[in-house]
């Protein structure tokens, strides 16, 4: 009997969480099932092109043809479906919702992943009318026989329109969970801020700027690019702020860090960087987003603060610069928190089960399916 087939399908024009999330799936899954990726961006299809995947390769189509490219898509997939006798669709992304139709039409198992809630407002890269993509996400989310959120704040939006029994929340997950080492403060009489993301205007790092402007004895490190950076850039000045661009794996930066912040404004799914950052025993200071307090349990796990208000981020700064015994506190705790809650076997007996390669209650199989 032969194992399998999924395609995984992952159209974005811009390389962030969402994609590094589908290497992560991909990685997880490829010992357990064939798998088949129709992916577009340049960076991803070269990360694709070193894995045993069969890659189908998509291209960027941008300008004024640029709405043609999901007819393409849905011709696409229709034939790779056929062509690789694909058992398993899953989608990851906004518009890409609409490739569950011809997975439906042919019988196979539809899967979406939602990573963000449906606030408005979020650059969707060349496509910016993020109320569009909702609208089509609305739509065609019936389709699935499974919506995998992110987190609890993600299903809770989702819940307004798919079923309750086709929501799941699978939190994501660190693939690699290192031995706790918790690092006291350096001896130079420096904190050692650290900011990990995607340089645009949501993700905060205005604010993080602004608390900086005037605390003594801190420096900061950035790390990632986007399309604010230059702006970011002037607005650091003599700031001590080090840009250091994108870096795929950021490993060393929380090893030398001895404080992370995530002064995201929203919307979030889950950040990644965030988990990754308590994995590696730093103590965190994040925005209270209510996925943030989903993951820091409410603030035992991290410092919390008010989302855009420069001046509390900079009262926190201060209260872990002084206080040792509070740093060390809550990187044990959201360490423990990581190896309980977010960790890849976990993480995959739930995929595993979404995606039907182990058995399940029949009676809960039944209930998940539905008729289109």
């Amino acid at each position: 009997m032969r194992r399998k087939r999924i395609l995984f399908i992952g159209l974005g024009n811009v390389y962030g969480g969402a994609e590094i999330y589908l290497l992560r799936l991909i990685a997880l899954l490829q010992g357990d099932a064939d798998i088949c990726v129709l992916a577009a961006h340049p960076a991803l299809l070269e990360q694709l092109s070193t894995r045993p995947v069969t890659l189908i390769r998509f291209p960027l189509i941008v300008g004024r043809w640029r709405g043609l490219r999901w007819i393409l898509a849905l011709l696409l997939v229709t034939y790779s479906i056929l062509r690789y006798r694909v058992d398993i669709v899953q989608v990851n992304g906004f518009s890409e919702i609409l490739m569950l139709l011809p997975a439906r039409l042919l019988g196979r198992r539809a899967i979406a992943t939602r990573h963000l809630g449906f606030s408005t407002g979020v650059n969707l890269g060349h496509l910016h009318a993020a109320s569009a993509a909702n609208l089509i996400y609305k739509r065609f989310a019936i389709l699935a026989h499974a919506v995998i959120c992110v987190s609890d704040a993600v299903a809770k939006e989702v819940r307004d329109i798919v079923p309750n029994s086709r929501v799941v929340t699978v939190p994501n997950w660190v693939p690699s969970i290192p031995p706790f080492q918790y690092k006291p403060a350096s001896g130079d009489g420096v904190l050692h801020l650290l900011f990990v993301g995607r340089l645009e205007k949501r993700k905060g790092l205005v604010v993080l700027l602004k608390a900086l402007e005037t605390l003594d004895g801190v420096d900061l490190t950035v790390v990632g690019d986007g399309e604010d950076r230059s702006e970011l850039e002037k607005m650091a000045g003599e700031l001590p702020v080090r840009f250091a661009g994108y870096h795929a794996d950021p490993r060393t930066f929380y090893e030398q860090a001895d404080v992370f912040v995530m002064p995201s404004l929203g919307p979030e799914g889950m950040p990644l960087v965030s988990l990754e950052a308590m994995s590696h025993g730093i103590p965190c200071i994040l925005s209270d987003l209510d996925v943030h307090k989903e993951i820091s349990e409410n603030g035992r796990a991290a410092l919390l603060f008010l989302k855009g208000d420069s001046v509390d981020l900079r009262k926190k700064i201060r209260l872990l610069s002084s206080e040792p015994a509070i740093r060390s506190s809550i990187a044990r705790k959201a360490y423990e928190l990581i190896k309980a809650n977010h960790n890849p076997d976990t993480a995959k007996g739930a995929y595993m089960r979404v995606f039907g390669l182990i058995e399940t209650n029949s009676a809960q199989t039944q209930e998940s399916e539905i008729m289109l």
